[in-house]
């Protein structure tokens, strides 16, 4: 993978992010949280965010094909989320995420996203990640979902 077409998938996943604030902050503020978190888990724009793991997952695997494949050969999936997350990266995206939604509906909208993001976009789309590598390694994969936290 080249630079440049590692800067466009960053570019689209950022795309992404500030459709999905755009949806999140159209929510209903009132909802309580399960409903809320609901709402934002089944809307379009989310599914498509997490959806772009795959693209992620593939970039990660031709910049570091060697090491991952022994990891996915062990089929730790605790060692694969390990050895896949880049907590900086993580972090740039609550960033602005959060300066996104308080821009769009104040602080309070802002720390509802970026639990939003941080306790269901984030680990599902790593979930999405471990599960594309598995299969395309041609590892079986038992989808294990694990409860995430409440918003």
């Amino acid at each position: 993978m080249t630079e440049a077409s590692l800067q466009r998938l960053r570019e689209k996943i950022a795309r992404s992010d500030e459709a999905l604030v755009r949806v999140l902050a159209a929510l209903p503020r009132e909802l309580s949280d399960p409903a809320w978190r609901a709402a934002a888990e089944g809307c379009k724009a989310a599914r498509s965010r997490v959806g772009l793991g795959r693209q992620v997952a593939d970039a990660k695997w031709r910049l570091d094909a060697p090491r991952l494949q022994s990891i996915l050969a062990a089929g730790d999936r605790d060692e694969i989320a390990q050895a896949i997350t880049d907590s900086e990266v993580e972090e740039r995206v609550l960033e602005r995420v959060h300066v996104q939604a308080r821009l769009l509906g104040g602080e309070a909208l802002a720390d509802r996203v970026g639990r939003f993001y941080r306790n269901w976009v984030i680990p599902e789309t790593k979930r999405l990640q471990i599960e594309h590598l598995l299969a395309k390694k041609g590892i079986e994969s038992h989808t294990r979902r694990e409860k995430t936290k409440e918003i």
